[in-house]
């Protein structure tokens, strides 16, 4: 009796492993995967904070990208900050406003060619609404927080920008510890 239970537990794994290996090789289970990556790096950048305000390093990840990719990240983006922020309108603007560039300029070549264009614009979209927020009344950010917050959207960008775009140790260690 032990024999046969062992026969029959070798032949489900042996099936679960012939399983993952399908899985493995199929295109839509890594496409899946990837946006579920990118869904979930919006979501966990949205949560970074400094004095307990929130910072843009979503955005950052959203210009950087293009296509679905950006798509993904605003949506995990705009959850994760509605989740941890109560200051969600800013955030849903640096989010959509984020996502009108990456879908206009992404995958552009003139963003290729001009590298610091996605930080500019980047920055530009932090530093605008933050002057829009505190005219409405609704921003009490400290100017050096509201400072630094524009230069990490810059940032940020550039360090997503140029590791989406090529492999570079130094660089993708400097995103991990960003991370």
């Amino acid at each position: 009796r032990d024999v046969g239970s062992m026969m029959t537990i070798q032949s489900y794994v042996r099936q679960g492993k012939h399983r993952l290996r399908r899985w493995m090789v199929d295109p839509r289970i890594h496409t899946i995967l990837r946006g579920s990556l990118y869904f979930g790096a919006g979501f966990v950048l949205s949560a970074a904070s400094l004095g307990h305000r929130m910072l843009p390093l979503a955005l950052a990840l959203v210009c950087a990208c293009g296509g679905w990719s950006a798509v993904l990240t605003a949506a995990g983006g705009l959850l994760g900050y509605g989740l941890f922020w109560s200051a969600g309108p800013q955030a849903a603007v640096w989010m959509l406003a984020g996502l009108c560039v990456a879908l206009l300029l992404g995958e552009r070549r003139i963003s290729r060619e001009n590298p610091f264009l996605l930080p500019a614009v980047a920055s530009l979209i932090v530093a605008s609404s933050g002057v829009l927020f505190q005219m409405l009344g609704k921003e009490d950010t400290p100017v050096a927080l509201y400072v630094i917050r524009v230069f990490l959207a810059g940032g940020s960008t550039w360090l997503f920008t140029q590791v989406r775009r090529g492999r570079n140790p130094l660089l993708e260690w400097l995103t991990c510890g960003l991370g």
